[in-house]
């Protein structure tokens, strides 16, 4: 499978300059192209409210009139949307994903709470019931240096690229990702723990306004990445970052020539726990900047890696970059692209 295109918009602050926009305001900025795809793939986790067949709704509404398929697969929606047109054989399709964070609609949980829709498969794993941060907290194995470092690293490799990028989209509200912000080490190093344990709110992934489009087909004419190999793993639900890890290792048993890796890091606990068990070198990870100083708008985090990978391989002459994230319930996605003609 090919990819011709791939943009996205600059990611919004939670309750930021996109705070009134709903997904399909966002998707409206993109101003996707209008082709002849034989599917519409639209990745979004924040669904509720929008009424029945949603995915279906967003492509009459933006002049594309296919065959369309909502994917939510949280932090790896993007990803398995992807692997989904793979294995359908599509000739020329189109990924969107959308999320809109701000104004994501209350929901009524099983005990009869009502409660923001983000705080469901966001800050809760549905399937554990337990707080994706404190998840974080139970299998940190690194100390609060190590964690400032590998922050500070991420947040300056952001700073430093964000007027660089070749594939978003600057509208009205924004021109670059807006958390991106020039942070010292100090800074970092001052900032008070999240309850008494080794993360701060510059080492956690933030919630993020986001969309973008991904245009992929069969034909190799006019392609800009091949998507060679892709893997989905499991892991015990209560330790997420593993199916990342399971993910990651089956792909570089099979190919030994990654120039670069993007991988979600929702906490800097898992971006070292990655590089650890599967020995990657921290200065190819992530050399734009990541989740935790990037933002998280959860089903568009995917669609981002890739427009990352792709900058990656026309900026730095790379040939392989690896692609992965961990979602909540324990599935991890991994994909590998290669640079295209």
């Amino acid at each position: 499978m090919y990819i011709y295109d791939i943009k996205r918009l600059p990611y919004g602050k939670y309750k930021g300059s996109y705070k009134d926009l709903n997904i399909f305001d966002l998707v409206k900025l993109l101003n996707i192209p209008r082709e002849e795809y034989d599917l519409f793939s639209l990745a979004c986790t924040r669904t509720a409210g929008y009424g029945p067949a949603l995915a279906r709704h967003m492509s009459y509404i933006n002049d594309i009139n296919t065959d369309s398929i909502l994917i939510n697969n949280a932090c790896a929606s993007s990803l398995y949307a992807l692997i989904d047109i793979i294995e359908r054989n599509k000739k020329n399709s189109i990924v969107v994903a959308a999320e809109s964070m701000s104004t994501a609609n209350k929901i009524v949980t099983k005990d009869g709470d009502t409660v923001s829709s983000n705080i469901i498969d966001g800050f809760i794993c549905g399937i554990t019931k337990e707080k994706m941060l404190d998840q974080a907290i139970r299998l940190n194995k690194f100390t609060r240096n190590e964690l400032d470092y590998y922050t500070y690293l991420m947040y300056d490799r952001a700073f430093k690229n964000r007027l660089n990028f070749k594939n978003i989209i600057k509208n009205k509200y924004l021109s670059y990702d807006q958390k991106i912000e020039e942070i010292s080490f100090k800074k970092i190093t001052d900032e008070i723990s999240i309850n008494d344990c080794e993360l701060t709110k510059y080492s956690v992934s933030n919630l993020a306004d986001g969309a973008g489009y991904i245009i992929v087909g069969l034909s190799r004419k006019n392609a800009i990445v091949e998507i060679i190999d892709y893997d989905i793993s499991f892991s015990d639900p209560t330790e997420t970052i593993y199916s990342a890890i399971k993910s990651i290792k089956k792909m570089l048993n099979k190919h030994k020539d990654i120039d670069f890796y993007e991988i979600h890091d929702g906490f800097a606990n898992c971006g070292l726990e990655l590089i650890r068990q599967c020995n990657i070198n921290i200065n190819k990870l992530n050399i734009f900047g990541s989740s935790i100083s990037i933002g998280h708008p959860i089903a568009v985090t995917g669609l981002r890696l890739i427009q990352h990978a792709v900058e990656v391989m026309q900026r730095m002459n790379a040939n392989k970059v690896l692609v992965s994230t961990p979602s909540s319930g324990g599935v991890g996605i991994t994909l590998i692209l290669k640079k295209g003609m």
